[in-house]
């Protein structure tokens, strides 16, 4: 019953006002920054994916730490559970929009971590405080949205950032395995525990090692299954191109395609959200539009790359998620993606207790983070329990929420990136 209602919300908030809106938003940030993350694409590449393998001489969070941290939170269930939905809900055509999503939604992510470094503090702790909160309070002086942002984003930590991930984790090392859902649940409390209770310096250390390391692993293997089924490839590229916008499109058309294309976007590379930015604020630099390039990276990496290679793998396959590396992997298939999906989630509920504790912080000051991160270790059993039925509605209304608050901000303080983003290339 419950589920039903969730389910009808969430469809009636992720309707096509909500997705032409976000598709909108990106677009004016892109005509307004001169289409950047097009334009200067060697620019913000070099910036970015060339400092990632740089070693940090000191004890500061740097700009590729933070922005790997961010990336964790968005490499979850979306990467592999997301487009197997997007392609039995929205068809082939579902994967075009969502490259569209996140091309536009790079220009968002960048201007959200642009404004998060322009309006940042320091909590009392003396430890760097950013996010959607921060420039609603300051940029915009909007503190009771604020709270209201920030409220919400800890509530979404928990149901998205946490219980999601782990009924995902749940589900699949149950079917793969036999594993018991309780079992799951006390595991991942016991690993993410030591990270999490770290606060967000243990969470970056973590998913710094963690993240190149199942990402590169991940893409290889989708490298290996295009690469076995290359044949197939040139029609599986023709299909996501051929369905976006054909009204044969399976599960329902155009507008099928799209909705789903941008809603699993958004899940995945959480462009719009703002959520990214609360982590990407804790890195020692003071530029912001360098800081904001990260951003972009993070959407490029999660959809435009890994996602792809998903939806690729899977089209050549010709096959559902769970026997798409049969080809290269044989009976060990099944496990390689369950194995890949927990490694994956369980790195995402590292990084969303990031999000959460400093927007607990922001609400309540220092002495609320310790309760939040015993509060978030002991939420994965329940999330096992429940599974993935209803947590991910649930997810996808707190998702609009965040979504129509921040790209609100985003788009009133525009004029500010704008700003920032010009300065930047006339020095």
């Amino acid at each position: 019953m419950i589920n039903d209602l969730l389910d009808r919300v969430s469809e009636a908030v992720w309707g096509p006002w909500t997705a032409f809106a976000i598709l909108l938003a990106g677009l004016f940030l892109s005509a307004q920054n001169r289409f950047f993350q097009i334009s200067a694409f060697k620019t913000w590449l070099k910036e970015t994916a060339g400092q990632l393998f740089k070693r940090n001489k000191s004890d500061s969070i740097t700009p590729a730490q933070s922005s790997l941290a961010a990336l964790a939170g968005t490499l979850g269930t979306g990467n592999i559970v997301g487009v197997a939905s997007a392609l039995a809900m929205g068809g082939p055509g579902s994967i075009l929009w969502m490259w569209i999503a996140a091309i536009l939604g790079m220009m968002t992510s960048y201007g959200e971590n642009v404004l998060g470094m322009l309006y940042r503090t320091r909590d009392a702790g003396g430890n760097r405080l950013g996010g959607p909160m921060l420039y609603l309070e300051n940029g915009l002086g909007a503190k009771k949205t604020a709270r209201v942002f920030a409220v919400i984003c800890a509530l979404s930590a928990f149901a998205m950032g946490n219980m999601t991930q782990t009924g995902a984790i749940a589900d699949s090392t149950q079917k793969a395995f036999g594993i018991s859902p309780v079992v799951t649940g006390i595991t991942v409390s016991l690993l993410a525990a030591p990270a999490v209770l770290g606060g967000v310096a243990g969470a970056v250390r973590l998913t710094e090692k963690l993240v190149p390391f199942m990402a590169g692993a991940y893409m290889l293997a989708c490298l290996a299954v295009i690469t076995v089924n290359y044949r197939a490839l040139p029609e599986a590229v023709s299909s996501i191109f051929r369905c976006a916008f054909t009204p044969s499109a399976a599960g329902g058309g155009v507008l099928a395609a799209m909705l789903t294309g941008v809603r699993r976007g958004i899940f995945t590379n959480e462009a719009g959200l703002g959520t990214a930015v609360i982590v990407h604020c804790s890195a020692e630099t003071e530029n912001p539009v360098t800081q904001g390039m990260w951003g972009m990276f993070e959407v490029f990496a999660d959809t435009i790359v890994v996602c792809t290679l998903t939806s690729l793998a899977m089209l050549t396959a010709k096959t559902d998620i769970g026997n798409t590396f049969s080809c290269i992997m044989g009976n060990f298939s099944d496990d390689f993606v369950s194995l890949s999906l927990a490694l994956f989630a369980f790195v995402t509920i590292i990084a969303w207790s990031c999000y959460g504790e400093r927007v607990v912080v922001y609400l309540f000051g220092t002495r609320a983070a310790k309760p939040f991160r015993i509060l978030y270790i002991l939420a994965p059993l329940p999330g096992a329990v429940l599974g993935l039925s209803g947590s991910v509605a649930l997810s996808d209304i707190l998702n609009a929420a965040m979504c129509f608050i921040n790209i609100t901000a985003v788009l009133l303080l525009s004029g500010k990136i704008r700003q920032e983003t010009r300065r930047y290339f006339k020095r």
